[in-house]
């Protein structure tokens, strides 16, 4: 499977939005071994970089407070190949869901689900 992921905030692991995006990517690729990530990106590209094999990162050309992101990221996804899309911004989120509409996964609760029933108490 291929997850593309907003990655624009990645530039400060000190926030809240910056530190949860590298600690998604590197709890996906520790759970699954055969998973590959579309990390999105924007210059300047001062991120916090992981160093995987399976991550290719391509840069978008709008920073996710732009105005244009809501109008460009659905054109720009569909130029990429990937099985879902987790994006940071209900801003961005809305015009990717109509692009996508019957490829869009709730990829938190997938993740929350699989964490739980692998935990879970007998």
């Amino acid at each position: 499977m291929r997850i593309a992921l907003d990655a624009r905030k990645l530039t400060h692991t000190d926030s809240g939005i910056g530190n949860y995006t590298l600690n998604l990517a590197r709890a996906l690729l520790e759970e699954d071994k055969d998973l590959e990530l579309l990390l999105i990106c924007h210059p300047p590209h001062k991120q916090a970089r992981l160093h995987n094999p399976r991550i290719t990162e391509v840069i978008f050309p709008f920073p996710p407070t732009s105005p244009f992101t809501q109008f460009a990221l659905g054109p720009f996804l569909r130029r990429q190949h990937f099985d879902v899309f987790h994006g940071l911004s209900t801003r961005a989120i809305i015009p990717t869901i109509r692009a996508f509409a019957s490829s869009v996964q709730p990829i938190i609760t997938t993740v929350w689900l699989r964490l739980c029933t692998r935990r879970a108490v007998s």
